[in-house]
């Protein structure tokens, strides 16, 4: 880790090349941690997923009128097992997409630690 006075001594280049990778890392910590506090969902999934939820409530409703067991019914109570589990594996990769985005904010703080003590 260079310090002020190091970075000043530096050619004007290298200081734009150290500022830009510098700017890389912080533009990246700043997507790690809207995605590790699940601010990058678009509006789009979560209609998609308020539109499954909903179809599998419609399904769950033909579900409870399986004991005429027709053919119709059945297909229903099969799509809607299917829509809910489709909820819960996305809910799933979303929780595992956060976990993600924090252990590689852990590492990096790890990091920037061992190189500060370094540079004491």
């Amino acid at each position: 880790m260079l310090t002020k006075d190091q970075i000043a001594k530096l050619p004007i280049e290298d200081q734009e090349a150290l500022a830009t990778i510098e700017l890389g890392r912080a533009r990246r910590r700043q997507l790690l941690l809207q995605q590790a506090r699940g601010l990058n969902k678009s509006w789009r999934i979560i209609f998609a997923k308020l539109s499954a939820l909903l179809l599998a409530f419609v399904s769950f409703y033909f579900v409870l009128e399986i004991i005429k067991a027709t053919p119709s019914n059945l297909m229903f109570a099969v799509l809607g097992v299917t829509i809910v589990n489709f909820i819960i594996l996305s809910y799933t990769v979303g929780i595992n997409q956060r976990i993600d985005a924090l252990v590689e904010l852990l590492d990096e703080d790890g990091k920037l630690e061992k190189l500060t003590e370094q540079s004491k």
